[in-house]
């Protein structure tokens, strides 16, 4: 009861949290500006166009599908986009 560990400490952890909350909020706020960024960037290039008529993808997923592929200029054939899917599975036996 007469430990500085017990009345300090608490006072530290209390110090401590409150910190760490106020990292998370301002890493929640930097996570929004960037994503905002991006969808901006992204909402410029012809891919989004095409891919904002599909049902079901949003901006989110249209970013990260593009972030991984890249422009549709890069490949030849939609089979190319198919096998890096890992979509043209085939057994080999």
């Amino acid at each position: 009861a007469n430990s500085i560990g017990v009345t300090e400490g608490r006072e530290m952890a209390r110090i401590e949290i409150a910190t760490l909350v106020r990292r998370y909020q301002q890493l929640e706020q930097d996570i929004e500006s960037i994503t905002e960024q991006l969808v901006e960037l992204v909402k410029t290039s012809v891919e989004y166009e095409w891919l904002s008529t599909v049902p079901g993808l949003g901006d989110a997923t249209i970013i990260d599908l593009l972030a991984e592929i890249g422009s549709f200029s890069h490949y030849e054939n939609p089979r190319q986009l198919i096998k890096l899917a890992g979509l043209t599975l085939r057994e080999n036996s």
